[in-house]
């Protein structure tokens, strides 16, 4: 299943897809996981497997009090996953977001969260994400706006896809980066 399917997988999720749906959506990341850790040769052995659920769940907003800027910005990843997967350290992630090479959303309870949208299933970023991230950061420097930028739909400019689509179909980034321009450029004033 590619990103984008998983994407979707997710957010129907995290709205409450009927039980069924998500008996099946619980299968389907069951086998994930399973062919996962089989195809990258590793073992579940001494995994806390509490901490992967939690970090699974954190990412899914709550169905009575929903953040809608957490649904639109999102899914998400966690940073010791995203150290997992990326087999880098936290200081090197750290490194990569106040280079503004990823994106990182602050939560009110100082969790980072990175955006799924922006990588790519090799680990790689999305073409041109880090100069959009640069040209948006100098004119607020507001992760949160930022991701909410990338990821709102622009119909006139964009033919109806968000940046963030737009970049990870590898169209020429700059288009969105002229629009990244204008728009903080109006947010410095």
């Amino acid at each position: 299943m590619d990103l984008k399917h998983r994407k979707m997988a997710l957010i129907k999720r995290a709205r409450g897809a009927a039980s069924s749906a998500s008996d099946q959506m619980v299968a389907v990341l069951i086998r994930k996981l399973r062919d996962s850790v089989a195809a990258n040769g590793r073992t579940l052995e001494g995994v806390d497997l509490d901490r992967v659920v939690a970090s699974i769940t954190r990412t899914l907003p709550d169905k009575d009090n929903r953040n809608h800027m957490v649904d639109r910005v999102g899914p998400f990843y966690d940073t010791a996953g995203l150290e997992r997967w990326l087999g880098i350290s936290r200081q090197a992630l750290r490194k990569r977001v106040q280079s503004h090479k990823l994106l990182a959303c602050k939560t009110e309870d100082n969790v980072l969260l990175y955006p799924v949208w922006q990588f790519r299933d090799d680990g790689t970023l999305i073409p041109g994400l880090h100069e959009v991230l640069e040209i948006l950061a100098d004119g607020m420097e507001a992760p949160w706006s930022w991701g909410l930028w990338l990821t709102a739909r622009v119909d006139d400019e964009l033919g109806g896809m968000s940046a963030a689509d737009w970049l990870a179909s590898g169209r020429d980034p700059e288009r969105v980066k002229d629009l990244a321009r204008e728009d903080a450029a109006g947010w410095a004033a």
